[in-house]
């Protein structure tokens, strides 16, 4: 089985359509039998996610820091539930027991994973499929940037940080399953 780490926003966003997708990944990873591993909080797009895997009978192992665990926002629900010290060690924890990432719309923070591991793959620390769940659109400015990033010369390796782009739970989440094979 596949364990696959999912970056989110903790928060809802403006448009149902978030939610939505995010439900409907979730759905799509139990049916794929993928394992979800996230934050493991009852928030936004991470509950999402973590609540379309539950509902249709898939894992999920949510990784959540002490202190947000112990205001009561951890996800009960979940299979297996590790609580870690900091933000860096849940990243790192979610990052060694994952096959591969989806990023899904979000803030400071779900950046800041897709970075974090984007970099990991342009060093050679790792080499995991990075997709991007491009609901509504959501990564098209960024992949600009990326592109003008490569084109001025600015990033070593560019051929390292291909990432898997996708706007549809089924097609990202087949090719995620073949990048990994």
């Amino acid at each position: 089985m596949l364990s696959v780490a999912v970056f989110c926003a903790s928060s809802k966003g403006n448009d149902p359509i978030y939610m939505r997708s995010a439900y409907d990944l979730g759905k799509s990873m139990a049916l794929k039998n993928m394992i979800l591993v996230n934050g493991g909080t009852k928030l936004g797009l991470m509950d999402a996610v973590a609540e379309g895997v539950l509902e249709n009978g898939g894992i999920a192992m949510g990784i959540i820091v002490r202190d947000i665990y112990e205001r009561g926002l951890g996800n009960r629900g979940f299979n297996k539930m590790e609580i870690v010290e900091t933000l860096s060690m849940r990243k790192m924890r979610m990052k060694e027991v994952s096959d591969a990432f989806i990023v899904l719309p979000g803030g400071y923070g779900t950046m800041d994973e897709l970075f974090e591991m984007a970099a990991l793959n342009q060093t050679g620390r790792q080499n995991k499929p990075i997709a991007l769940f491009n609901i509504k659109g959501f990564y098209d400015p960024l992949l600009r940037q990326i592109s003008t990033m490569k084109s001025e010369g600015l990033m070593r390796n560019p051929e390292r940080n291909g990432f898997i782009v996708c706007d549809e739970a089924e097609d990202l989440l087949d090719k995620i399953a073949t990048a990994v094979a």
